[in-house]
C-alpha cells in the first residue's frame, strides 16, 4: 500500500485517563451518520495526514492540537464498505479542553473515561446488520463499534 492510497486520518486524543470521542451528527449522506467516532476526516490537497488529523479535530471540536502533542500512530486501517484507508494518530495533551462541537458535523464531543472504555465486562456483541454481530461498548447514548472500536481495541489492546 502506498502512502498515496491513504485518504483520511483520525486523532486518538488522550488526556490523563480520558479519551475524546464524538457522536457524528445525523446526515443522510454520511454512511457513519450518528456513529461514535474519533475526530478525523478526509485528506485535503496539499496537506499531510498529520495535518488532516489536526485540522479535522479543530473543525469538529474546536480543539487545537500541535505536532508536539502527537506521540505516534497506529497501523493504517480501512473503514466502510467501499474501504477508505485511514491513518490513526495518537495525541497526548495535559489538560481537558472543553470541546465546542460543530453542530453540522457533530452531535456531541466529550471526554470519556478510559477506565469505563477498558472495562471488558461492559463490552458485548450486537447485530447492527442482519446476520452479523460486531463487538461494541456503550458510550453515553450509543454503542461504539466498527472502525472506531477496532482502532481503540488496537490502541488499548482489548481482547
Amino acid at each position: 500500500m502506498a502512502a498515496d492510497d491513504i485518504a483520511a486520518a483520525v486523532a486518538v486524543i488522550q488526556s490523563g485517563q480520558h479519551l475524546l470521542l464524538l457522536r457524528r451528527a445525523h446526515n443522510p449522506l454520511d454512511p457513519w451518520s450518528g456513529h461514535i467516532a474519533l475526530p478525523g476526516g478526509r485528506l485535503e490537497s496539499g496537506e499531510s495526514l498529520l495535518e488532516t488529523a489536526r485540522r479535522e479535530t479543530f473543525e469538529e471540536t474546536g480543539i487545537i492540537l500541535d505536532d508536539a502533542h502527537c506521540i505516534g500512530s497506529l497501523p493504517v486501517s480501512s473503514a466502510g464498505h467501499r474501504p477508505i484507508l485511514v491513518q490513526p494518530f495518537i495525541f497526548q495533551i495535559k489538560h481537558l479542553p472543553v470541546p465546542k462541537p460543530d453542530p453540522a458535523e457533530v452531535a456531541w464531543a466529550e471526554w470519556i473515561s478510559l477506565t469505563e472504555l477498558s472495562d471488558l465486562s461492559r463490552h458485548r456483541r450486537h447485530s447492527f446488520m442482519p446476520g452479523r454481530e460486531h463487538p461494541c461498548v456503550p458510550v453515553r447514548d450509543a454503542l461504539l463499534w466498527g472502525f472506531t472500536y477496532g482502532v481503540l481495541a488496537q490502541w488499548l489492546k482489548w481482547s
